[in-house]
Order: C-alpha cells, then structure tokens, then sequence
C-alpha cells in the first residue's frame, strides 16, 4: 500500500466508531409499513358476481386479512418473503360483490415488492365469466392502522 492509501486510513480511523458504523452501513433499518390493498377500477357488469379469486405478493408478507368471506374455502400460505391467497366460492353458496375488496388484504412490502390479483367472475355461480387481473400499477396501498400493543403480562403471584 502506498503512503497516500496509509494517510487516507488514518485519517478515517480518526474519525472513530462513528465512520466505521456508517461505512458498514449498520444503521437500523426502518421497519416494515403495514399496508392494505384495493384494487383500483374492479367493477362487475349487470348480473356479475365474484366466483374466485387468488391475491400474491413477492418480496413481502401478507400479515392480515381484515374480513373472510363465508362461506367460502380460503388458503393462506405465508413465508418470510411471499404470501398468496387463494378463495373459491363454495358450490351452492352466494357469491360477492366488488365492495368487498376494498382494503381486504393487509400486508408488509419490501423493495421491489410485486403484488397480483387474479379475479374470476359468474353469472350463474358455476361457469367463469371473466378473469380480471390487477398488479402493481393497478392495485393502491394506504397505511393501516397501528395495532394495538398486547396486554400487558399479570405480575407476578406474591410467594408466601
């Protein structure tokens, strides 16, 4: 290493911890923003009902789903990264309108986080009509409410 390479490293342990924490980039990161979803412009025709539909999200986690619709069959599969849900109208049972989707899934997203709904309409309560599509340009996010903090743990029983 040359003098000016040994001067500059001196010159930056100088500086003390403070330098070193920043070059490493050690700052916290901020935590994750609780989102809720809707999808932008999901309108039903005349006579038009929601028969199924599957919500994914990489590069994030689903952490809530405000409202389930009964009685419908609904999976839930999460991980650290992705999450997908997946609802089917059970045979027999009415269907939804698109009201409901407002704001109906919660979710934590990271950097370059990619979100799609698939949404398949009836008419009948069988047959599929229409399959809309949403992703990121056509899905909105707002803040979610703070949850509330758990209850504080009882203190401990007084020993006789």
């Amino acid at each position: 290493m040359g003098f000016a390479g040994r001067v500059c490293l001196v010159s930056l342990a100088s500086l003390g911890p403070l330098v070193t924490l920043a070059s490493l980039g050690a700052a916290p990161a901020a935590p994750p923003v609780r989102q809720l979803v809707t999808p932008v412009d999901l309108e039903l025709q005349r006579g038009e009902l929601i028969l199924r539909f599957d919500f994914e999200v990489t590069k994030g986690r689903i952490t809530g789903m405000p409202e389930v619709p009964t009685p419908w069959r609904v999976k839930i599969t999460t991980s650290e990264n992705s999450g997908k849900i997946e609802a089917v109208a059970e045979t027999g049972t009415s269907e939804f309108k698109a009201e409901w989707f407002r704001d109906f899934v919660e979710v934590e997203l990271d950097d370059g986080a990619r979100l799609s709904l698939r949404v398949s309409t009836t008419e009948d309560g069988e047959r599929v009509r229409r399959r809309l599509e949403f992703d990121n340009a056509t899905l909105t996010l707002r803040p979610a409410a703070p949850k509330a903090a758990p209850p504080a743990a009882p203190p401990p029983a007084a020993g006789p």
